[in-house]
């Protein structure tokens, strides 16, 4: 019985030992791991406080989008129309006629244009009477000018207008002007725009107005004004 008494006496120390090393093994496991438990939920913390950070700065950022894209696209279609209506294609293009009569009762008529095209520009004048058609003045066939406007016509390029001024205008005057331009350089050959003259139906000559010889400085003073005040709105929603 010994033996057996001394055996199971050997086997419970064994498997007192074996318990004790056992709860050694789990205590240094714990020493090990809560360090490691802590670093990891801090993490945890920091990651969802930058989540956190991220979100609140995103819908930020997405109700000032919201709040500013309405202005951005006014902005946007606005410089476009500018653009569009500045912008010229190769070419020449009549835009105006004006006529009217200055403080010595001379015919006064202005052929307003706009080109990108580079060079002399010719031109001609004519007048129809309803009887017969009459070269009132031209560099391009000069040699046809009528006797009765040879000392009474006068031209002379302002700005982007081209001026004829007639002395001496009477009744004998009245009837269809017609202004022909045509570019030396280009691909644009003759373009002509024609203007109804009566004597004692004309408007005073006065100083050259922006509406009526270049409408495209008007559209631009008020499209640059439209976009200073969505500018200002802007700046307000941002305050």
């Amino acid at each position: 019985m010994c033996p057996d008494g001394g055996g199971t006496a050997a086997s419970g120390r064994g498997k007192g030992k074996r318990l004790w090393a056992g709860g050694a093994g789990l205590a240094g496991s714990a020493d090990v791991c809560l360090p490691q438990c802590v670093h990891t939920l801090s993490l945890l913390q920091l990651q969802g406080k930058a989540a956190i950070h991220w979100a609140q700065l995103t819908e930020a950022r997405f109700w000032d989008w919201l709040v500013d894209w309405p202005l951005l696209k006014m902005k946007q279609l606005l410089i476009v129309s500018v653009l569009a209506v500045l912008s010229m294609t190769e070419g020449l293009e009549i835009t105006n006629m004006y006529a009217c009569i200055n403080k010595t009762n001379d015919l006064r008529i202005d052929c307003t244009y706009k080109t990108t095209v580079t060079g002399t520009i010719k031109y001609e004048w004519n007048l129809n009477n309803g009887k017969d058609t009459r070269v009132v003045a031209s560099t391009i066939h000069s040699n046809q000018i009528d006797a009765s406007f040879k000392k009474r016509a006068q031209t002379n390029f302002v700005d982007s207008s081209l001026r004829l001024t007639l002395t001496g205008f009477s009744n004998a005057d009245d009837g269809a002007y017609t202004c022909h331009l045509h570019p030396e350089t280009g691909t644009v050959k003759y373009i002509n725009k024609t203007i109804t003259v009566k004597h004692g139906n004309l408007p005073t000559c006065g100083a050259p107005g922006l509406m009526q010889d270049s409408p495209q400085v008007l559209i631009l003073i008020l499209s640059l004004g439209a976009l200073h005040i969505l500018g200002a709105l802007s700046y307000g929603s941002q305050n």
